[in-house]
């Protein structure tokens, strides 16, 4: 036997590597020494390099923590502190060209006062997703009768690893006294690439704490500023992409009996993923050899198309058991986040739950206390582009939460964004080599007449002829594909073994 001519297919797949879980321990330290309790923390990790090799991953980052602390003297602080991190991560499916997408979120945590020092202890949970490219062996179709369709590929044009600066002025309609903490994320509602520039718009959403001129309670506001940024790219596709906080940055001058507070709000916003082209390439999908026996083998190509990305919003209001005084005074809800737990595509929509996490912020007998609060929750985001079987990548930010007290529950409502990335993978059979085998019907005779059936298509019939589809229709003009009646077909062979 003699094996006929091949080349080759590239096929790019995105796959979820899995997970890994770093424990990080610091410590920050208050000026003065008088930390009573940890109220409220707000813990935010992000990965600032990573380097795929040969089944690794090695990367590092940052994660900031800022905790408000009640104080001993009955008053409210503010602390922030950055300690660094670094871990491997290993699967076998990762190349040194391996297109590495990972994210980061605060899997739990825990604090500990000691005086003027508070002992973080947390497990940061690093998820990766993956771009591998797969080379298919293609069979060219050299020495045989073939049929040839276009089949549809996604393959990695670019990657994305950018960056940059948001800013807006915003307002308080307050007398602020002192910035407690701030607290943001950035949402994408839409990304796309024209003449390899690829534009960004989004949002960052923002969390301040403060103290007012006439209070020692903390006081919360929400905060939506928009961004657009424009990135040169290789290659013009479909993105996917990803937009985390690194840090924030608040310009606040503190006046006396002002009415309002105005401020700048700073973000620096990390903005990673790839470009994904969806080309057609021709293949040969079926063979024979007229003359000789032939053994086909067949392969399946899948990759990843990028389908649609876009914001989403949606309310959630849920009642849960509290354990706060029934004559409590509610601040506010902090430390606010939103951690996906599950997201499926369905005929139209997203179906996603998750749990909102954050504190509730209260004074009882001139006391400020805090209780840390879980709200899960689950709904189905409206979005035409979404088909059932469509993978979905989510993330969500908090545009605004409170809460309010009945009794022994509190009632806590939130409005929030979700940012989607729907994704289809494209599967397409195809030759992938032939052998070629000993001759066959050497003593056909050269004139024959068959009889074709109602719904055959002339590939089909072609095939079980051993000739060609266009010899055929030269014999037989009048045939349609598929044949739309019953006929007898005039078949000459010119053909010898």
């Amino acid at each position: 036997m003699s094996e006929l001519n091949q080349a080759g297919l590239n096929a790019d797949k995105l796959v979820s590597l899995g997970q890994k879980q770093t424990a990080v321990k610091f410590k920050a330290f208050c000026k003065e020494d008088n930390v009573e309790s940890v109220l409220v923390q707000e813990l935010s990790p992000v990965v600032n390099t990573f380097q795929a090799a040969d089944g690794k991953v090695s990367y590092s980052g940052k994660i900031t923590a800022k905790l408000l602390v009640e104080e001993q003297n009955g008053g409210v602080g503010g602390m922030s502190y950055t300690a660094d991190f670094s871990d491997e991560f290993f699967a076998a499916a990762i190349t040194e060209n391996s297109a590495v997408l990972p994210r980061c979120d605060i899997l739990d945590f825990s604090t500990k006062v000691d005086g003027a020092e508070v002992s973080v202890n947390a497990v940061i949970a690093t998820d990766f997703l993956a771009v591998n490219q797969v080379n298919y062996p293609l069979f060219d179709g050299d020495g045989v009768i073939c049929k040839r369709n276009k089949i549809p590929v996604g393959t990695v044009t670019a990657r994305v690893d950018e960056v940059f600066s948001a800013g807006a002025e915003l307002e308080v309609k307050a007398d602020v006294a002192r910035v407690l903490s701030s607290q943001s994320f950035a949402v994408i509602d839409s990304a796309e690439v024209k003449d390899k520039v690829l534009t960004v718009t989004g949002e960052c959403v923002l969390n301040l704490s403060y103290l007012t001129t006439e209070s020692q309670v903390p006081q919360n506001a929400y905060f939506t500023y928009e961004f657009t940024q424009e990135i040169a790219v290789e290659a013009d596709g479909m993105p996917f992409v990803f937009a985390d906080v690194r840090a924030t940055k608040i310009h606040m001058e503190i006046e006396e009996n002002a009415q309002e507070s105005v401020f700048m709000a700073e973000s620096l916003i990390v903005l990673r993923g790839i470009i994904v082209e969806e080309t057609e390439r021709e293949v040969v999908v079926d063979c024979f050899s007229p003359t000789n026996a032939t053994n086909v083998a067949a392969s399946t190509a899948e990759s990843t198309v990028i389908k649609h990305m876009c914001a989403l919003n949606s309310a959630v209001e849920e009642k849960i058991v509290t354990a706060i005084p029934s004559n409590a005074v509610l601040s506010g809800f902090f430390g606010g986040n939103v951690s996906v737990v599950n997201a499926m595509t369905v005929e139209g929509g997203v179906d996603v739950s998750g749990v909102v996490s954050g504190n509730v912020i209260y004074t009882v007998d001139d006391k400020v206390k805090s209780e840390k609060t879980d709200v899960p929750f689950n709904t189905v985001l409206t979005c035409d582009a979404a088909n059932v079987g469509d993978g979905v990548y989510v993330n969500a930010a908090i545009r605004m939460m409170d809460a309010t007290l009945d009794g022994g529950e509190a009632t806590v409502k939130a409005e929030l964004v979700f940012s989607v990335r729907l994704t289809s993978t494209r599967s397409s059979a195809f030759v992938s080599s032939v052998d070629i085998g000993e001759v066959e019907n050497a003593d056909r005779g050269a004139i024959e007449v068959c009889l074709a059936f109602k719904g055959d298509n002339l590939w089909e019939v072609a095939k079980s002829l051993k000739m060609s589809v266009e010899d055929i229709l030269q014999l037989n003009p009048e045939l349609t594909d598929p044949l739309d009646r019953d006929q007898k077909l005039l078949i000459y062979h010119t053909l010898q073994a």
